[in-house]
Formats: structure tokens, C-alpha cells, sequence
């Protein structure tokens, strides 16, 4: 859904814009945690969320929440031994 609306963006009413933002911001909390399972994302989860926050904030036209939400993406990118980006490059 997040893909679709920002790409019939223009086509969108404006409460249609709102309900979609309202439902792709189910997975992040008041702070600005984004949760998973009842915890914090982490790994592939926070890599999902917070690009579905980047796909909210192109529908606020928010750059500060597209930022914010690219630089979380940033932090999985690097190789570790625990949940993100491993030696052998692949995802978990």
C-alpha cells in the first residue's frame, strides 16, 4: 500500500492521504520507537518500518521524517555478528 500511494499521490484525496498515513504509522510509537512484536524493530524489521515511515513522510511532505527515517536504515548497513548484515553479505 505504501509503494501504491505514493505513486497515486497526485490521485489521492485528502483523506485518503490521511488514513493511509494513519495506518502506516501504526508501527511506530508516540517517541518515535518503531516497535515489532512488541518491541523495538530491529534488523529487517526496523529496515521495513522505517521505510513504510519514509513512504508516510513523502505523503506529508515531510523531509525531516524522510531523514530521520533513512538514517535509521543506515545504522543496519554495516556487518555484524548479531541480527542486521553479516560477513557473507547476506540479510537477517
Amino acid at each position: 500500500m505504501a509503494r501504491a500511494a505514493v505513486i497515486m499521490d497526485g490521485q489521492l484525496s485528502a483523506r485518503q492521504r490521511q488514513a493511509i498515513i494513519a495506518i502506516l504509522r501504526t508501527c511506530v510509537r508516540a517517541d518515535g520507537v518503531l516497535m515489532y512484536a512488541g518491541g523495538p524493530a530491529t534488523g529487517q524489521n526496523l529496515q521495513h518500518e522505517a521505510e513504510l515511515l519514509i513512504a508516510a513522510g513523502t505523503l506529508e511532505r515531510n523531509p525531516a521524517t524522510i531523514a530521520h527515517h533513512a538514517r535509521l536504515i543506515e545504522t543496519e548497513i554495516a556487518i555484524r555478528d548479531a541480527e542486521g548484515l553479516k560477513a557473507d553479505w547476506s540479510f537477517h
